[in-house]
This record gives C-alpha cells, sequence and structure tokens, in this order.
C-alpha cells in the first residue's frame, strides 16, 4: 500500500502530530487498528519461553515499525542524493521485503 501511496507516511506522520489524541480516535473509529498489546504480549511469552533472544517488546516493535516506513520517506536521499530511478527505488523495496524480514529474524533468533 505504501509503496502505492508513498506520500501517505508523511501525510500521518503530518497529522498524527497535528492532533495526537483526535488522529489517534479517528483512526481507531474508523478502522480496525491493531492493538500492539497482544504483539508485545506474544514477545514476551516467545522471550519466556527461550524461542527468541531477549529483547525489550517496545524496541523490537518500534524496529519493525521504522524499517518499514522510513525508506519510504527517505526516498528523496535515495534517489536524489544516491542516483537511484524509481525503477531502482522500486526494486529495492521489493528486494527489501525479504531482507528486512531475514534481518529481524536474525537479530532476535538464539
Amino acid at each position: 500500500m505504501i509503496q502505492e501511496n508513498p506520500y501517505l507516511p508523511l501525510f500521518v506522520l503530518g497529522e498524527m502530530n497535528k492532533n495526537p489524541d483526535g488522529f489517534y480516535r479517528k483512526m481507531k473509529h474508523e478502522f480496525d487498528f491493531p492493538k500492539p498489546d497482544k504483539f508485545l504480549m506474544q514477545i514476551n511469552r516467545e522471550i519466556k519461553e527461550g524461542r527468541i533472544k531477549p529483547i525489550h517488546p517496545l524496541q523490537l516493535l518500534m524496529n519493525l515499525i521504522s524499517g518499514t516506513i522510513f525508506p519510504f520517506m527517505a526516498r528523496p536521499i535515495f534517489q536524489l542524493h544516491i542516483g537511484l530511478t524509481d525503477a531502482q527505488f522500486r526494486e529495492f523495496i521489493q528486494q527489501r521485503k525479504t531482507e528486512f524480514s531475514k534481518f529481524i529474524i536474525e537479530a532476535i533468533k538464539k
């Protein structure tokens, strides 16, 4: 979705910073906004059961969110300063889907 709407992350962050409470209420009301508590509890359970390395669940969540959204926010850097074309950037994002997943798995596996 973000690949098809590359300015969406910047728009969302801008709206969220203008009125955080209103933004959250609207998102919660209009969308089935995911609840992070289930994810955080699952990470704690996986740590306790010894399946993943100890990590603060919020750190993992922050890494997942930032690693997913930041490339789209930094697109001008990749295109203007590094010289990627639109096609190269799209290919980079396609590769990132696999590479980022591998990165996260390697970071938490025992």
